[in-house]
């Protein structure tokens, strides 16, 4: 069984250890405060809506906003609907791949027990070469 002592705690991939993931584009749905639209890609309607949104979470009416675009099946196709309720800007949001930890930890081999940070060839074991 292996212990803490035998995992290897590296900054995490995706999000390079800040537990954050931040991007440009429409708002992604959760806390309105992780989104600052752009004031060339946003509307004074949009921008007023997500000014209302935060003020309302601040107050403690902290309802998840929902995300501003959908998926549906209609027959047999899928249709992307976008919504621009704050208009483009930037979000962050935290990082799925390790929750917000900025870091993830690898364990070792489950067929060997080599620690993950000196690798092991159990992954090619069944490899047929020509």
């Amino acid at each position: 069984m292996n212990t803490a002592s035998d995992y290897v705690v590296t900054p995490c991939e995706w999000c390079h250890g800040s537990g954050t993931i931040q991007g440009y584009g429409a708002f992604p749905g959760g806390d309105p405060r992780n989104f600052d639209p752009d004031g060339e890609c946003s509307t004074d309607e949009e921008r007023e809506n997500h000014e209302r949104a935060c003020a309302a979470w601040d107050a403690g009416r902290r309802s998840v906003v929902s995300p501003s675009h959908q998926m549906e099946a209609r027959g047999d196709m899928v249709v992307h609907v976008a919504f621009t309720r704050f208009g483009l800007g930037v979000y962050t949001i935290p990082c799925s791949e390790c929750s917000g930890a900025g870091e993830t930890m690898e364990a070792p081999c489950v067929v060997c027990g080599t620690p993950p940070d000196e690798g092991c060839l159990c992954a090619l074991r069944d490899v047929v070469t020509p």
